[in-house]
């Protein structure tokens, strides 16, 4: 695991749905030996809410591999990272619509809970409940889809949307770039500089000017 990369949670995940199995069987070995966690922790993985959202993060990181792979080149600049942030924004907005991505997830959660004979269950709707929604829903199948699918979907969109899209005045720093440059006319400069007031010698712009006039010659 790393805190900072999402493809090494992706790896991570995938290796312990893989090895699900294995991992009970040895954790029920451990607690026969004597190991006072291990039944804890095999009861703990066994939860059909456990499997559920194992197979969901499992599925859900692989759309934004692409984007944590992008963002670890030396070379990457803004817009690029969001131009694939939009993409897998649009990816999540997408398999959220689509019942058949659902259902063929749901189909992954039942088998890995057929291997350790647990039946598909949904948490009890009670009367007054503080610590989780009562999520409303006739069926697990529903239940789970409301409470973990879609929320992961809209809280991963929304995070990338936040951290990476939304600082969008900042793109117009694009125009810098030499290759761009040409493009640039006076009457966007100071929207180009606008964002970054705060960091200029007292929001000087007229010295940003001398140094844009200085940068067009170089």
């Amino acid at each position: 695991m790393c805190e900072t990369r999402w493809s090494s949670r992706a790896d991570a995940l995938n290796t312990f749905k893989s090895a699900h199995s294995i991992i009970v069987d040895t954790l029920e070995d451990l607690a026969t030996d004597g190991d006072k966690n291990a039944k804890q922790l095999k009861l703990a993985i066994q939860d059909f809410g456990f499997m559920v959202a194992l197979v969901v993060a499992e599925h859900v990181l692989q759309y934004s591999l692409a984007l944590s792979i992008l963002l670890q080149r030396p070379t990457l600049d803004l817009v690029e990272a969001a131009s694939e942030a939009k993409t897998v924004i649009a990816s999540f907005r997408r398999i959220r619509q689509a019942d058949n991505i659902w259902q063929e997830l749901y189909r992954d959660i039942l088998t890995l809970a057929e291997k350790q004979d647990v039946q598909p269950s949904k948490l009890r709707t009670a009367g007054r409940q503080q610590h989780r929604n009562n999520m409303p829903a006739d069926t697990p199948e529903q239940y789970w889809r409301r409470s973990i699918f879609y929320p992961m979907l809209d809280q991963m969109a929304n995070e990338i949307e936040e951290r990476i899209v939304v600082p969008k005045d900042r793109f117009l720093t694009q125009y810098l770039i030499p290759s761009r440059l040409n493009s640039l006319n006076r009457d966007m400069e100071p929207d180009v500089f606008a964002p970054f007031v705060a960091d200029l010698p007292e929001g000087d712009l007229v010295t940003s000017r001398t140094e844009l006039v200085r940068w067009r010659c170089k």
